[in-house]
């Protein structure tokens, strides 16, 4: 990942330089601030930026990587040999399904899908084959521990022989005692048994042989591209049948009278890999901003839901007597030993602590208070700012009347906001519930309509 960051930061560098405003935004600086007061958001914002890059272009070249490899491997296989010839499958591998394009002379291609049979047993091979399946047959039709002479338990009558290229059809002289599948029904038969024939005919395309046990239409008027296509395929089929026995598929040199030059239909989904790569690459890319987004709106969330604690605790406070300052440092060193317990993310506390060390630092009482409600963002901080201000120029008579009464608007506020979340949780759950119901009436109304049916 080092590379794709070291590339993510020289892309920033010539984005930053040329001023890109497409590609920097004013919400992700401003959302960065929000989560990190007091800290340099700059260079958390060039770090999230280089982040989101780097992750884009990883996702861009694995794209390109995949989409080359597929490329390649579409013309890696070759299925046409020296523009002529096609390997057929060897004996028992089925048919071959190539996708080629005829050339012809006048410039013209037609695409043709080749169904080339698997290569054949001659009859010679076939005699031998047929010989030695025999032989096979005989050890497996007969159960362990049995023989032709004494059979009580089930034959094994394959269809298939390892091996072998042959189908075997059974055929029983008499169904009731031997099926076709090899059962046998000996619970009636006397002692002296029954004797059953038992034929396997063997099939491999027109070879056909047979072994006992002892036991006019005319056709349309064709356009020049039908009787050209027609051509096509009689060729096609006509080479089929003459090296049908042959290890390679001769393809014709020429239909109806016209040369032919053959080339391979290649097939590949570059083009797919690429969209996919492209738009997995722009989500990324935009879904970072959402995410940096969503965290400011937690965060407001919850210093909005801290409200009526602060309120509280400093009515508290200064009610026993500490002043306000001293009773915001209380407050905010308090919750600083919490946090960094990991009790929670603590954001009010961050902006009340950080305040602290603004007035530590010169700043002035009143001034740090109007920086700690812009700094918030959020109404009722704003509100508790002024307030402390306020109070400041003009004495500290009303202000535990005041903090009492904004205590109670902030509790009322809070249960309000509580009793909406209720509400929108409920919706939320409306569906699945819906879908249970209707779950449960199936699982009702089915047994219910089986016994009906009784």
């Amino acid at each position: 990942m080092k590379l794709f960051y070291w590339i993510g930061e020289k892309i920033y560098g010539i984005l930053e330089n040329t001023k890109k405003g497409s590609f920097f935004k004013k919400q992700p600086a401003y959302d960065m601030k929000r989560l990190y007061p007091g800290k340099n958001s700059e260079d958390k914002l060039k770090a999230y930026y280089i982040k989101k890059i780097s992750e884009v272009v990883c996702v861009l070249i694995i794209g390109l990587l995949f989409s080359g490899v597929n490329f390649f491997m579409g013309y890696a296989e070759h299925t046409i040999i020296d523009d002529k010839y096609i390997t057929r499958n060897s004996y028992g591998q089925g048919e071959l399904q190539a996708e080629v394009t005829a050339g012809f002379e006048d410039g013209s291609k037609e695409e043709v899908t080749l169904i080339i049979g698997e290569r054949r047993y001659s009859e010679t091979e076939l005699e031998r084959l047929y010989e030695q399946a025999i032989e096979e047959l005989q050890k497996q039709i007969f159960p362990e521990g049995s023989n032709a002479e004494e059979v009580r338990g089930n034959l094994h009558l394959p269809e298939t022989l390892d091996g072998y290229p042959f189908s075997i059809q059974w055929e029983s002289s008499n169904y009731a005692v031997v099926d076709y599948d090899g059962s046998i029904y000996n619970e009636e038969l006397s002692s002296k048994g029954q004797i059953v024939n038992l034929s396997a005919v063997f099939e491999y395309y027109e070879f056909m042989r047979e072994y006992v046990f002892s036991v006019c239409v005319l056709p349309p008027e064709l356009s020049e591209i039908q009787f050209r296509q027609k051509a096509l395929t009689e060729s096609i089929e006509q080479n089929e049948s003459k090296s049908v026995y042959e290890e390679k598929y001769v393809l014709p040199d020429s239909i109806a009278g016209e040369r032919v030059e053959w080339e391979e239909k290649h097939e590949n989904s570059v083009g797919v890999i690429l969209l996919i790569a492209g738009i997995t690459a722009i989500a990324i890319y935009y879904m970072k901003d959402y995410d940096l987004h969503k965290q400011v709106l937690e965060r407001q969330e919850e210093m909005s839901d801290c409200y009526p604690e602060i309120v509280n605790r400093l009515v508290l406070y200064v009610g026993a007597g500490m002043t306000v300052r001293n009773a915001w440092r209380k407050i905010a060193l308090d919750n600083k030993g919490k946090k960094d317990r990991g009790n929670k993310k603590g954001y009010i506390y961050q902006e009340m602590l950080f305040t602290c060390y603004e007035m530590d630092s010169g700043v002035a009482e009143g001034e740090a208070y109007e920086r700690f409600g812009r700094r918030c963002g959020i109404q009722h901080y704003i509100k508790l700012a002024t307030l402390l201000v306020q109070n400041m120029q003009k004495g500290n008579s009303t202000l535990l009347v005041q903090l009492k009464e904004e205590a109670e608007t902030a509790f009322v506020e809070r249960m309000n906001r509580a009793r909406k979340k209720g509400e929108e949780a409920g919706t939320k759950l409306l569906m699945p519930m819906m879908l249970l119901l209707g779950m449960v009436m199936v699982f009702i109304m089915i047994p219910a309509f089986g016994t009906f049916g009784s």
